[in-house]
């Protein structure tokens, strides 16, 4: 399977997946940890970084960010740079 690359959101949303992928010749990526950085932004911040601890067995990382922001750096890797829009919280996923 080389050059394959599965991505998944956690959590998964139908359980009975894990059986069907349980017999890959690879191990699947544990789940994020906790994302650090700011809880809230200000209008039109640039530069704002947020990063997860490694994720053991994963080889990408898929950010999503709320409408109006951008991700300006890092979009596949365990540490990325936003810039804002207009003031709102934060909700990221990895």
């Amino acid at each position: 399977m080389a050059g394959w690359k599965i991505y998944f959101k956690r959590p998964l949303p139908n359980p009975s997946i894990l059986s069907r992928l349980k017999n890959l010749p690879f191990p699947l990526p544990a789940a994020a940890g906790t994302i650090a950085g700011p809880a809230s932004v200000g209008v039109n911040a640039t530069g704002v970084a947020y990063s997860v601890p490694t994720i053991a067995s994963a080889n990408a990382y898929v950010w999503t960010v709320p409408a109006g922001a951008t991700i300006t750096s890092g979009g596949t890797t365990k540490s990325i740079v936003v810039s804002y829009g207009q003031p709102q919280e934060p909700v990221l996923c990895v």
